[in-house]
């Protein structure tokens, strides 16, 4: 090899030097943004994947600035896609801490007014004020052939199940699936299954506007009004809907 051929083109300067400027400022980037993290959002598992990940957009990054043609363009599309999925686990981060945030604060005021807080699957609720109670207190369950207080119950127990039914998320067992086997299931989600086959029951006679209108009142704590919202329909419509839904499924597992 000749020694013409050892020494380095300005060209090639150029470009080396190109890749550590970029190279730099990303690592920089990385420190900054590691270092603006809650420590409860530096949890080590989830702090090393975001800074692999950036740093391996830092990489493409460099690359592509040193690039041309379809290089260029095949290392600017990796970049994107790391920085999009560490823009994804960032949010997602935010998001849950703000959820439990949120719960624990609603949780707070509300048992300091005295109301009743439930926990069921994982999920925080004001059971003294959510949807069906406020339809049961403004007289939205009345005027129907059922007394207001046995469609609450059935209300109640619609809710419950599918509180629980929301957990059956194994992949082997999609929810509303009840395995057929003849022998129990084993384990904690035992009554999660029964709760699916329950909601199962209960849904099996429901027009699919009825489902709909008990999924948000009873299931989501959503009241008539913002169901009626959501559903582009009429309230008195959906108090029908409402109150003839739960007939029938209070109906379907012999709730009177």
């Amino acid at each position: 090899m000749s020694i013409n051929a050892e020494i380095e083109s300005p060209q090639q300067a150029a470009i080396r030097a190109a890749i550590r400027a970029a190279r730099e400022r990303r690592e920089a980037e990385i420190r900054a943004r590691i270092r603006s993290l809650s420590d409860e959002d530096r949890r080590p598992a989830v702090a090393a994947e975001i800074a692999r990940d950036l740093k391996a957009a830092a990489k493409a990054r460099a690359i592509a600035e040193a690039a041309a043609g379809a290089s260029r363009k095949a290392a600017l599309a990796r970049a994107g896609e790391l920085e999009a999925r560490v823009g994804s686990a960032l949010q997602a981060q935010l998001d849950a801490r703000w959820a439990l945030a949120a719960a624990a604060e609603t949780t707070r005021l509300a048992r300091a007014r005295g109301e009743t807080v439930d926990e069921v699957a994982g999920r925080t609720r004001v059971s003294s004020r959510g949807g069906l109670q406020l339809a049961f207190e403004r007289g939205q369950l009345a005027g129907g052939a059922v007394k207001p207080e046995l469609l609450l119950a059935a209300g109640e127990r619609y809710r419950d199940a599918f509180e629980r039914a929301s957990g059956l998320t194994t992949p082997a067992r999609p929810i509303g699936v009840t395995p057929r086997t003849g022998k129990p299931s084993a384990g904690p989600q035992d009554a999660v299954f029964r709760a699916a086959d329950r909601l199962a029951r209960m849904r099996a006679g429901l027009s699919e506007r009825q489902r709909a209108v008990l999924d948000r009142v009873c299931g989501m704590d959503m009241t008539v009004g913002a169901t009626a919202q959501a559903l582009k329909a009429g309230a008195p419509s959906v108090r029908n809907a409402l109150r003839a839904g739960l007939r029938l499924a209070g109906e379907a597992v012999g709730a009177w």
